[in-house]
C-alpha cells in the first residue's frame, strides 16, 4: 500500500511538471496530449502493477 501511493506520488509530480513546463511565453509546448498521456501512464501502471510487476518495473 505505501509503496502504491509513493509511485502514484512520483507519477503525479511528474504530471504537474509537465504541466508546468507546457507554457513558454503563455503558449503550450506539447499540447493538451501530453498531460492526457501522463493521466493514462498513471491509470496503467496502477492497474497492471499488481498483475505484471516485472514488465511495469522494466517499461
Amino acid at each position: 500500500m505505501a509503496s502504491d501511493l509513493l509511485l502514484l506520488t512520483a507519477l503525479i509530480v511528474a504530471n504537474v511538471l509537465v504541466a508546468i513546463g507546457n507554457v513558454d511565453n503563455g503558449h503550450p509546448r506539447f499540447g493538451p496530449w501530453a498531460g492526457l498521456g501522463l493521466q493514462v501512464v498513471v491509470v496503467v501502471v496502477l492497474v497492471v502493477r499488481r498483475v505484471w510487476p516485472l514488465w511495469v518495473l522494466g517499461v
